[in-house]
């Protein structure tokens, strides 16, 4: 659904696309992973403070604040509850977490170069898991979403 504006005859052309890709080089072209997405209607996972776990809702239900949000029970777990991860990873009804090992490549930031590094889980400080991601596009979109050079400057894209 989109507001009533966007379907006025003036501004059909500015805001109504036949494809994805069309919509993101108008609007998103700082966002180089934007046409690559399938999550639109998909389940994001999101930290459940008031138990310690992971729950998951449809990316339309997210407010446009809601900006903590991850693809998989596993970066949401491990971001952050790393002190409670056995628990979040067992939440009933989430699927449970597909890795369990410290040999898992994630990405974190490097804040001073403004891209992001695969490392190891069992490499990263607790303190900086919180910002690992399973991917480097989604270390970059998450981290240095106003950065158009993240992703060429990253490791293991």
């Amino acid at each position: 659904r989109q507001p009533p504006f966007m379907n006025e005859a003036i501004n059909v052309g500015e805001y109504l696309f036949a494809t994805k890709k069309q919509c993101c080089e108008k609007w998103f072209d700082f966002a180089p992973t934007c046409d690559e997405s399938d999550s639109v209607g998909g389940l994001m996972y999101y930290p459940a403070f008031s138990n310690d776990v992971c729950s998951r809702k449809p990316l339309e239900e997210f407010y446009f604040w809601e900006r903590v949000r991850f693809n998989t029970l596993d970066e949401c777990c491990d971001a952050k509850f790393p002190h409670n991860r056995a628990e979040c990873c067992a939440s009933p009804g989430m699927g449970g977490c597909t890795s369990s090992t410290d040999d898992t490549v994630m990405y974190i930031p490097d804040w001073i170069n403004g891209k992001c590094d695969a490392r190891t889980r069992g490499s990263i400080p607790t303190h900086e898991v919180i910002y690992a991601r399973s991917s480097a596009s989604s270390c970059c979109n998450d981290n240095f979403f106003w950065s158009s050079n993240c992703m060429t400057k990253s490791s293991g894209r």
